[in-house]
C-alpha cells in the first residue's frame, strides 16, 4: 500500500452535490466574487477541458488542470471535481463492482446495509443499495484504467485533499469503499477549508 511518509489530515469528500453550496463552503457564499483568489499551491482538477473551462469561468484566478495536464505536478491543496460523474463508466455498476475486492466489505446482497451511511439529502434508492454486482473482467475492463486516472489525480496532493462530486449515485460505490476503510471523512473542518480560499 502506498503511505504518505508525512501526517495529515484524511481525504475530505463534501456531502454536498450542488456547486452553489461547495461554493458556500469555500468562500462563504452562494457565488464566486473577483475577491476569492486560489495561490499557486492550491489546484482543482478535473475530467476534461469542457469542465476545465467551466471551472476556470466560475474561478478566473484558479489553476485548474485535466488529470493529463496535471501529471508530474504537485500542489499543497487539491480538489478533485466530479471525477466519478464525468468518468467514462457511464453506469455505476463498474464501481459498484470494486466492492468484491474491499476487505472491509463484506460481499453478501446485503453488504452495503453495514457500512456508514453518508450524509445526502437525495438518498440512494433501496434496491441499488442492497445489490452488488459481480465483477466480469470483459464488461469491467474500463476500471483499470479509472483506477489508474484516480491514482494519478489523488497523488497530486501534498497537504489536503478534497473531493466534490454531484452525481450521488457515481460517486456512492467508491466513497462507500473509503468510509468502510477509514480513508477519508465526510466530517467537514471549516479551518482546514480555510485554506484552500486564500493565496
Amino acid at each position: 500500500k502506498d503511505r504518505s511518509v508525512l501526517p495529515g489530515d484524511p481525504p475530505l469528500f463534501f456531502p454536498e452535490t450542488s456547486m452553489e453550496a461547495l461554493d458556500m463552503r469555500l468562500f462563504g457564499s452562494g457565488s464566486v466574487t473577483s475577491e476569492c483568489e486560489l495561490g499557486a499551491d492550491q489546484a482543482i482538477i478535473v475530467r476534461d477541458v469542457e469542465t476545465r473551462e467551466m471551472i476556470q469561468q466560475r474561478i478566473p484566478t484558479a489553476i485548474v488542470l485535466t488529470i493529463y495536464e496535471a501529471k508530474g505536478s504537485e500542489f499543497n491543496d487539491v480538489l478533485i471535481y466530479n471525477f466519478f460523474s464525468r468518468s467514462p463508466a457511464s453506469s455505476s455498476q463498474p464501481w459498484w463492482a470494486l466492492l468484491n475486492f474491499s476487505p472491509d466489505v463484506p460481499s453478501s446482497s446485503n453488504a452495503l446495509r453495514s457500512l456508514p451511511t453518508p450524509p445526502s439529502k437525495s438518498p440512494t434508492p433501496a434496491a441499488t443499495r442492497q445489490r452488488i454486482p459481480d465483477f466480469v473482467p470483459n464488461k469491467h475492463n474500463r476500471l483499470c484504467s479509472e483506477l489508474k486516472h484516480l491514482y494519478t489525480a489523488v497523488t497530486r496532493a501534498r497537504k489536503r485533499l478534497w473531493f466534490f462530486d454531484d452525481n450521488p449515485q457515481l460517486r456512492e460505490p467508491m466513497m462507500r469503499i473509503w468510509l468502510a476503510q477509514g480513508a477519508v471523512t465526510m466530517t467537514v473542518d471549516e479551518a482546514s477549508l480555510e485554506q484552500l480560499a486564500t493565496k
